[in-house]
Parts: structure tokens; sequence; C-alpha cells
């Protein structure tokens, strides 16, 4: 029975990719995340950034055929944009250990079969890396948003319904078991 029960209120809970529209959503005007480098976005400011970079991922980068998408990013505004963004693309978003050396993290790119790595050049300057995934960094990308990205993902953070908006991105297909992000740990093991 308690298995059962396990089971049947999971079918029950609203994913995270949903549930992240819906809180941004209703706290609007409330900050939602910061970093050391003086960022802060409020619910409406992440949630339309994520959606306009979720539309500049779909169109310019990352293919149909990718399942996931490496992310090389310290913890900052960036990184939860870049993990929100792939997330809400129903792509599985990799984060990277930047701590590893370069063989350890070409071994977890290849274990995730990861083709573009989402990172900037800021890091990258400071931490220079030689890997088997094309980077593609996110200062390049934030040069490419034109006035029809702003607009339409304006229109989808504030004024779509969250319904319809869930059905457009594909949201609603998404089960509670699903894989959303893949994250290796430095064990004892090595690889």
């Amino acid at each position: 029975l308690g298995v059962q029960a396990v089971q049947e209120s999971r079918e029950g809970q609203m994913v995270p990719p949903r549930l992240f529209l819906r809180k941004c959503r209703a706290r609007r005007s409330t900050p939602k995340v910061a970093d050391s480098g003086g960022t802060e976005l409020t619910g409406s400011k992440l949630l339309a950034g994520t959606l306009m970079f979720r539309r500049l991922l779909a169109r310019k980068v990352i293919g149909a055929d990718e399942n996931m998408v490496g992310i090389l990013l310290p913890p900052a505004v960036g990184s939860v944009l870049a993990n929100a963004a792939v997330t809400l693309m129903k792509k599985v978003a990799v984060n990277l250990n930047y701590t590893l050396k370069d063989d350890d993290l070409n071994f977890c790119i290849k274990q995730c079969g990861i083709k573009h790595v989402l990172t900037s050049r800021k890091f990258i300057e400071k931490k220079p890396v030689e890997l088997d995934a094309e980077l593609i960094f996110l200062e390049d990308l934030k040069e490419q948003i034109s006035a029809t990205d702003k607009i339409i993902a304006g229109l989808q953070a504030f004024l779509m319904p969250l319904f319809l908006l869930e059905r457009m991105l594909g949201l609603t297909s998404i089960k509670p078991d699903d894989l959303l992000t893949v994250i290796f740990t430095s064990g004892s093991t090595g690889e």
C-alpha cells in the first residue's frame, strides 16, 4: 500500500519546469535569484530572460536530435538562466563540475553524448579548458537577441495563459519520472 500511495501521489505532482513558470508568474516583483556579482532578477525578469534564452538556443544552437546539453558555469544568475532555458526546451541539463580536469570533463561529455557546452568567455579566461564539444558563449548569444525575441518572450512571460504556454513548449508531456538533469559527483572511484 505504501508503494501504491507514493506512485499515486507522484502522478498528481507538478513537474519542476511547469512549477518554475507558475512560481515566476506568482512572484513577478519578488527577487528570485541573485549572485555575488550584484546581478539580481525578479520573477518576471527571470521568466522573460529564460524564455528569450530558450528561444535563442532552439533557433541558433541546440538541434532537435540533441538530448543533453552541457553547462560549464559557476553558480550565478547566468547558470540559473542556462539551466532553466535548457529545461524549458525539454532537454537534459548536465552541469559539468568546473573543478575537474579536462580528461574527466571529457569523460562526462562522452558519457552523455554532449555536443554543446554553454559557458562564458570570462569563465573560460579564468579556467581554460580543452573539451570534446563545441563551446557556446552566453555573451555571444546575448548579442544576437533581436527585438522579435524580446517581444515574443515578453508576450509569453506576461500575457499568454500558462496552460497555453506549457502546451506550446511541450511541458505537459513531461512525466514526474522523466530525466531533467545529470550531475556528476566527485566520488572516491574516479570515473
